[in-house]
């Protein structure tokens, strides 16, 4: 079971797409992390 899914996310603001046809899924029960540099939009 996915505790979070997403199919396909677009992300961006202006005219500026940063992530385009991102597929996640998140499981439910385990532990997961998004990991980027401060300030980088996670």
């Amino acid at each position: 079971m996915e505790r979070l899914h997403a199919n396909p996310l677009n992300i961006g603001y202006a005219e500026s797409i940063i992530v385009k046809d991102l597929n996640l899924s998140v499981p439910t029960g385990k532990i997961t992390a998004l990991v980027g540099a401060n300030g980088s939009g996670k």
